[in-house]
């Protein structure tokens, strides 16, 4: 059953930002929506990268789809902080030089991650079987300074969110809510690194990212409006 539930949720979490990418081509305008839908649609294929680590797949294609992981994850990064720079009207999405900056930071992990099978710094791979067979890698130093920088800057685009619902003369409280569980998933995270036997080792952001893409195409749309 735990599987299962695994299974679901990010089956779930992939469906939901596919079906939040395809709204949002029909509710907002090019400007916004633009970042929106590469961002749903890059955490859908980040979801499913997921997934395939918990399947029962061969260990070759749990480490594939983990290295694809890895590279979606961090653009991920790169389309939500273009979205929030575009719905905070700020000018850093359209500086050439913070451009310049994320890509060439971008081209430079991925290949860190690209090359880990040469120099091991990454991650180690490795297949678990508690509670049940998935794919649990050993992470080294590089992985924790990358994620840290990932998550430094999801946290600088929710501020700029943050930021302008406060100074929003609308009621944002729906809003404020779904950022704010956009950020939870960070929880297991953590779990998963203080008690290895609570919660897989696993990237849950993208649970939160459906949650946030159901909510602002529905029960938020107006306020997101």
């Amino acid at each position: 059953m735990l599987q299962e539930g695994f299974i679901g949720a990010f089956l779930l979490a992939t469906v939901s930002c596919l079906w939040a990418a395809n709204r949002t081509l029909d509710l907002y305008e090019a400007e916004v929506g633009r970042p929106l839908v590469v961002f749903f649609v890059l955490t859908a294929l980040w979801a499913l990268s997921n997934l395939v680590l918990i399947l029962p797949v061969p260990a070759s294609v749990m480490h594939t789809s983990y290295i694809f992981g890895l590279f979606v994850g961090i653009t991920t990064v790169a389309a939500w902080l273009w979205f929030c720079s575009v719905y905070a009207c700020t000018p850093h999405h359209r500086n050439r030089r913070l451009q310049t900056l994320t890509i060439g930071g971008i081209v430079l992990i991925v290949t860190t991650k690209l090359t880990n099978p040469l120099h091991g710094l990454y991650f180690t791979p490795r297949v678990a079987s508690y509670p049940f067979r998935h794919f649990a890698p050993e992470t080294g130093v590089i992985y924790w300074a990358v994620t840290g920088i990932a998550y430094i800057g999801a946290a600088i685009g929710m501020y700029l969110l943050f930021n302008i619902y406060s100074s929003s003369k609308f009621n944002t409280t729906k809003l404020t809510a779904l950022t704010v569980l956009i950020g939870l998933p960070v929880v297991p995270k953590v779990l998963a690194v203080l008690w290895p036997n609570s919660l897989l080792f696993l990237y849950y952001e993208p649970l939160g990212a459906a949650v946030f893409g159901i909510g602002i195409v529905t029960a938020a749309k107006d306020s997101f409006l």
